[in-house]
């Protein structure tokens, strides 16, 4: 019993241990939050009154890690830069392009150059659009076309400029750094001024509403076309040019023609004469950035086409060094298609 007794009282003794607590420390306890939330907490992080720290940095910290990133951008930037001109300054040169026609790797059009016409839309309001639109005798609604082709023809260099001359050669020589003078007065009614009254500025037939269209191939560096048109090329010729090739034999040339694009087409378009063919002589290429170089070109004239009427009207160039099939229309190669309509 005396055994019992001993061991009831220790247990007592224990608990009253374990539930005994220092003098003050539940108070303690109890005031920790409220002293932590006294500190301050996030809103001292953000700004420390006492350090005057923001976001854990002084003034001064921040401003050197400003400096640090400016400094280093720029340098990045000019790092980038640096390299770009390395670059360019050793695979590009003023003279030519590293990599043209159809030598490895070239993008470059290797199938050929594309066709163009003059005169064109408004191609800043009206980037997409390849419409002739004007009413005929209204000098201020086909305005817009004639000027186009007076300064086309203003801008060809005549003789006496410097590194031109009258070329006779099939193509321009290798070594030869000179431009082939293109004629203006080769054109009949389409020329800036008519044979016919030689002090009158022509309007090229559009207050007539025959209207005069200039047909050019672009620029391609150092192609040459073949001049000839054999094999596939020439079963894909219309049986009107292959007449006028064979009726009429000339220098070596591209030949080009115009057709209404559809049958509807051809019979709202009527005749178109050329001037003065259709074709452009090779003795002009090879286009080799020469000074005072001029895009050869030919002119068209449509004959009365039908007033009213929307008439999409299609070229095509004929020549062994240009390919031709329908991808290659899609990417205007060898091809050109406008349309035009006259009140």
């Amino acid at each position: 019993m005396a055994d019992e007794a001993k061991s009831m009282k220790s247990v007592k003794t224990t608990k009253s241990k374990r539930n005994s607590k220092a003098p003050g420390e539940e108070e303690e306890t109890a005031a920790a939050p409220q002293q932590q939330e006294e500190d301050g907490g996030w809103k001292k992080f953000i700004w420390n009154d006492e350090t005057r720290e923001f976001l854990g940095r002084t003034g001064k910290s921040w401003f050197l890690i400003f400096v640090f990133y400016v400094i280093f951008f720029i340098s990045l930037f000019a790092f980038f830069m640096l390299n770009w001109y390395l670059i360019l300054l050793m695979s590009v040169t003023q003279d030519h392009p590293s990599k043209y026609g159809d030598t490895t790797g070239s993008m470059l059009y290797q199938d050929g150059p594309g066709l163009t016409i003059r005169p064109l839309p408004d191609q800043v309001n009206n980037p997409q659009s390849s419409l002739i639109w004007f009413s005929v005798g209204v000098y201020e609604n086909y305005r817009w076309w004639k000027n186009q082709l007076s300064g086309w023809f203003s801008n060809i260099p005549v003789a006496g400029n410097p590194e031109t001359k009258v070329c006779t050669l099939t193509f321009i020589d290798e070594a030869d750094t000179d431009s082939c003078l293109v004629p203006t007065n080769i054109y009949g009614p389409c020329s800036p001024q008519n044979p016919a009254t030689p002090n009158l500025i022509t309007d090229f037939g559009y207050s007539r509403g025959e209207p005069c269209i200039l047909v050019k191939i672009n620029r391609i560096y150092n192609w040459k076309p073949a001049g000839d048109c054999t094999g596939a090329c020439n079963d894909n010729m219309p049986p009107e040019l292959n007449r006028f090739r064979t009726n009429q034999p000339g220098p070596s040339r591209v030949l080009v023609w115009c057709q209404g694009q559809f049958e509807h087409d051809k019979e709202n378009l009527g005749a178109i004469e050329y001037f003065p063919g259709p074709y452009i002589e090779t003795k002009y290429f090879p286009f080799k950035v020469q000074k005072n170089y001029q895009s050869p070109f030919f002119m068209m004239q449509l004959k009365r086409p039908l007033a009213g009427a929307l008439i999409s009207i299609e070229c095509q160039v004929y020549d062994n060094n240009i390919k031709r099939d329908d991808d290659k229309k899609a990417m205007s190669i060898g091809y050109s298609k406008f349309q035009i309509i006259i009140d």
